[in-house]
């Protein structure tokens, strides 16, 4: 074969590879650092969390993307003022004369996280431009964790009467669906990336089914 067929036909295949057209790296890698909120109560129980993404371009518009994404959210909280019962370890609501109770204030808390490592399709219907923005879908395993505190704190201030703190953990699936854009400047390398994604996952904590909804907004940065 000559010389110059063999040029012709390497510079071919450079072309064929991805990111062969534009002389980039056909792998980004992303680091976002996260808001999170239930999908399914009030914004002000929200938590925070990040996330790292690592893509392979499969061609001009599709890219496979690696993502691990953790976080904590739907952080609920009461209190209310009670008596103790020491004898009995019971509480409550009033304490007739003489009280020989111990006034407390039951201070409970509740909160939810969540650790997914999810295989997603990105499209990316614009290319070639400072900014990109791009869709997915993706699935994966899913852990669900419950963290649930109980206290009863002395209202006199000399501490608790009691303290129970118990956290629960189980192994799932999950699904998410994202969108996002990612801004380059001056077409380089090293850009800005914000995303938006609703994670859904299901897992099996103790012999019950838990099923946990979440929205992340999220902003870091991207290298390709």
């Amino acid at each position: 074969m000559r010389s110059g067929s063999s040029f012709s036909l390497l510079a071919m295949l450079i072309l064929a590879l991805p990111g062969g057209a534009s002389g980039q790296s056909p792998w980004s890698i992303a680091v976002r650092g996260l808001a999170l909120f239930p999908a399914e109560r009030s914004p002000a129980n929200g938590g925070f969390g990040a996330e790292l993404g690592a893509g392979l371009r499969l061609g001009r518009h599709f890219s496979l993307v690696l993502g691990g994404h953790a976080g904590k959210y739907d952080d609920v909280g009461t209190s209310v003022d009670l008596f103790y019962d020491p004898a009995n370890g019971t509480l409550e609501f009033t304490c007739s004369a003489p009280c020989t109770l111990i006034p407390v204030t039951r201070e409970s808390r509740d909160q939810y996280s969540l650790l997914a490592t999810t295989l997603s399709l990105r499209v990316t219907p614009l290319t070639g431009r400072a900014a990109v923005p791009w869709i997915e879908v993706g699935a994966g395993p899913y852990r669900l964790s419950e963290l649930s505190t109980d206290r009863g704190v002395r209202r006199d201030g000399t501490g608790n009467v009691f303290d129970f703190r118990r956290v629960d953990r189980g192994w799932g699936a999950g699904a998410q669906g994202g969108a996002g854009v990612d801004w380059f400047p001056a077409g380089g390398r090293v850009g800005i990336t914000l995303a938006a994604r609703l994670h859904g996952g299901i897992a099996h904590i103790h012999s019950d089914l838990s099923l946990a909804a979440a929205v992340t907004g999220g902003v870091g940065v991207v290298i390709r």
